[in-house]
Parts: C-alpha cells; structure tokens; sequence
C-alpha cells in the first residue's frame, strides 16, 4: 500500500511538473504593439513581430487571424524548439482608408502536452490621405504657427505640463487638420477646431507627461490638407527631474 501511495505521489509529482513548466509566459515577444505613425494612403505598411518561445517544450504556431480583411498576416510555420525563435508578420493595406486605425492580430499556438493558447498583437497608425498636386491658380490653404518651438524647462516626473499653440489660416481655402503625430507616447494633443475658414486662427494645446528621468527633445508632426504645405513641425524640449519642489499637476511651463 505504501509503495502504491508514494507511486502515485510521484505520478502527481510529475505531472505537476509537466504543467509548471508552461505557467509562465510562453511566447516572449519583443514588443506585442507596433505604431506605425503617418502612413501615406495606397502603402501596405508592414511589421515583423519576432518572439522566443520561452517554455520548456517545441510550440507550433496554429492560426494567426487578423480582425480586418485590410490585415494581412504570415508566419513561422515550422515547430519552434524551446528558446528557438519564430516571427509574424502583419501587412496593413492603406488603399481608400484615410484616417486612425487600430486592427489586432489573434495568435493561437499549441504546445506539447498542453491545451492551445491565443496571445493579440496589436497595430496601430494614421494614414494620411492622398494630396493633389499642387497648383498656384487653384485656391490653397496655409498653416501659420505664432510659435514653433517651445522649452518646458524643468519638469518633475509624473507631473504635466502643457503649452497652447497659436496659428492661422492665411490661404485662401478652407484649412483642414488631417492628423497629428508624436513619436512619444507621453505626448497628447487638442486642437480646438480641425477645420479653419480663411483668416481663421485656431490653438493647439501640447501636454507632455514623462514618464522617465532625461533630456526631451521631441517633435510633434502636424499633417494639413494643403498642398504647397502639407506638413508642419513643432519641436518641444525639456529636462526631466526625479524632484521639483512646489510643481503642479498641470501647468503651462515657461517658454523661450
């Protein structure tokens, strides 16, 4: 009886171990969201999600499946050895879709001796969209910036600062604000109005939230319907303290 009770401990003890070694994560990918930024309209824009398979026994990727039929997935089809490592690619096509996206890919995989699994990825971007050329006898819109650089100075981390933007339409045609993009994700953005009437002025307020201890220097892309003008800049710098005594959580910061 003794001998029956400690195989069975053994038993349990083996399967347990067999189930532990997959607890964890299995599927170790580099980054598991991509952002594109400003893609022009008619690219197929593309990314390469590469991943470790970090369990102890050989995975096998069995279906990838997008949420849209504009996404375009492939992948390692081969069994992937432990440690081994395996990519997915995702294609979005921006033919005729103009504006923010955000599609997920759904990643089923099956490990050995263990039920399958679904991880997402995510992809994200803003498709600018298609300009005519440009032609001085047609009527046109022009951005004006009061102001394109501002230093925030001093900032404590976890702490906002935001800065108001002041510009006008000078053109002669409606100005309209496609889109705007910063590379970092600790910068948002609000534009009073998106369309401008000719000697219009409109604001845009930059709000900057770090969210790490350095020396910012970032740029926010302003993207326009015009066509001698379609893109403005605005550059921002600050530096980024562990500690600023009396700061507010909000604040417009001292500028050049």
């Amino acid at each position: 009886m003794k001998k029956m009770l400690a195989f069975v401990a053994l038993l349990l003890g083996v399967v347990g171990f067999t189930f532990a070694q997959s607890s964890g994560q299995v599927l170790e990918f580099e980054k598991d969201t991509y952002d594109f930024g400003i893609v022009n309209e008619g690219t197929v824009a593309e990314h390469t999600f590469i991943f470790t398979n970090k369990s102890a026994n050989k995975i096998t990727l069995g279906n990838v499946q997008a949420s849209c039929g504009c996404t375009t997935p492939s992948w390692s089809r081969e069994p992937i050895a432990p440690q081994g490592q395996g990519k997915i690619v995702a294609s979005y096509n921006s033919e005729g879709r103009p504006g923010a996206f955000l599609k997920t890919v759904s990643v089923t995989f099956n490990e050995e001796n263990q039920p399958p699994q679904t991880i997402v990825l995510t992809i994200k971007g803003t498709v600018l969209g298609k300009m005519g050329a440009a032609d001085p006898s047609q009527n046109n819109s022009v951005m004006l910036l009061e102001k394109a650089e501002h230093n925030f100075g001093k900032v404590q981390l976890g702490q906002k600062v935001a800065k108001t933007f002041t510009f006008k339409n000078i053109g002669t045609s409606d100005l309209s604000i496609v889109a705007l993009y910063a590379q970092c994700n600790c910068i948002t953005h609000n534009v009073s109005q998106q369309i401008i009437k000719p000697s219009e002025s409109a604001t845009i307020e930059i709000i900057f939230a770090p969210t790490q201890v350095n020396s910012k220097d970032e740029t926010v892309m302003i993207y326009t319907n015009s066509n001698t003008q379609p893109q403005v800049t605005i550059t921002l710098k600050g530096e980024v303290v562990q500690s600023l005594a009396g700061g507010s959580l909000l604040k417009e910061a001292d500028g050049f």
